[in-house]
């Protein structure tokens, strides 16, 4: 990818656009800082320009990527800049991203009311009936709960992210719900099985091409003083 970011120049302008976001969105994946480089000086150019469903794009990229290092200071420098240009996001896909970088910067700074608003308006939107659709919104609805201290999962939501945790762990994007379902076995007092699943899902399950983020790793910190000797438990209906 590095070394495709100097022809960029050579390109007629909106290939040069599409060719400077698809490389900066496969850096940002794999955490690589020349992304966010990319999407600060298209940002700019196209600002200059006046292409603001381009300055849009390029912001929400921004937000993306510092969301998903979980760097929620710097994602949330670019999210209100992406809000004012909500307005010319190219699909409905792009507003979706949108407002789930907005949920995820609530999670992240334990802003209980904000995310549990923003949860709201997405639970609205169409994730179809995708496997993994349906295990981000599980995983978000777990995930904002759990900012109260004295939440705890029941069976029933249990059963439910052990099922889809077992259905999207060799996939992309199964971070959330594997933070969510690890959690919620801490919370119940079983150590050994979230230490188990979280070991081995970051040593052998895992997809993501970027790094572990920070709350992935304290979450396997904390399972690993509890031990993880023993397979996970599923619970079962009585």
């Amino acid at each position: 990818c590095h070394q495709l970011i100097p022809r960029l120049n050579h390109l007629q302008l909106h290939e040069e656009l599409r060719g400077a976001f698809s490389l900066a969105a496969l850096l940002g994946m794999a955490g690589d800082p020349a992304a966010l480089a990319l999407c600060e000086r298209y940002f700019a150019r196209c600002r200059a320009r006046g292409l603001r469903t381009w300055q849009a794009d390029f912001a929400l990229l921004a937000c993306t990527i510092h969301t998903l290092a979980e760097d929620f200071v710097s994602a949330n420098q670019w999210h209100p800049i992406a809000s004012d240009l909500d307005a010319s996001f190219g699909t409905s896909g792009a507003k979706m991203r949108h407002s789930g970088n907005e949920l995820e910067i609530s999670i992240g700074t334990g802003n209980y009311p904000r995310a549990r608003e923003c949860l709201a308006q997405i639970e609205v939107s169409d994730f179809g009936d995708s496997v993994r659709g349906k295990s981000y919104l599980l995983s978000a609805k777990i995930r904002t709960e759990q900012l109260r201290p004295e939440f705890n999962a029941d069976d029933r939501a249990l059963i439910e992210m052990q099922s889809l945790h077992n259905a999207t762990k060799t996939l992309f994007c199964a971070d959330g719900l594997t933070i969510a379902l690890g959690e919620a076995l801490l919370r119940r007092g079983c150590g050994p099985e979230a230490g188990h699943l979280l070991q081995r899902y970051v040593s052998s399950e895992r997809r993501e091409v970027g790094p572990i983020p920070p709350s992935l790793l304290s979450l396997i910190g904390r399972g690993s003083q509890r031990g993880h000797t023993t397979e996970p438990k599923l619970v079962t209906p009585a």
